[in-house]
């Protein structure tokens, strides 16, 4: 067990380092370049705003932020950032009783 833990950090490894804001910014900048072109209208968006606001977080919040305050400003030409935890992943789960028995049978 102890030799797995010690292999499990060790440099044999990746690692996820922390993206880079200039990187980051590039990515969004292209979400809202995409959005931009799917709804055929202008929106001016602060990113260096949202990024701090949003504070830190994981790359999917930073998008799912950024959709955030697109759709705003594409609805109502204003826009609030979100807080990072209301845009939390949402836990998805099957129902085990969904299919019953006759819907297997062929």
């Amino acid at each position: 067990m102890e030799y797995f833990f010690r292999w499990a950090v060790s440099e044999h490894n990746p690692t996820v380092k922390p993206v880079k804001k200039e990187k980051l910014l590039f990515l969004l900048k292209q979400v809202v370049d995409l959005y931009q072109a799917a709804y055929g209208k202008r929106l001016k968006v602060d990113l260096e705003d949202i990024l701090e606001r949003l504070g830190e977080t994981t790359v999917r919040t930073y998008i799912r932020g950024t959709l955030e305050v697109l759709d705003q400003l594409y609805l109502y030409d204003a826009y609030e950032v979100p807080q990072a935890e209301s845009l939390e992943e949402t836990v998805w789960q099957e129902e085990e009783d969904f299919f019953s028995e006759e819907d297997l049978a062929l």
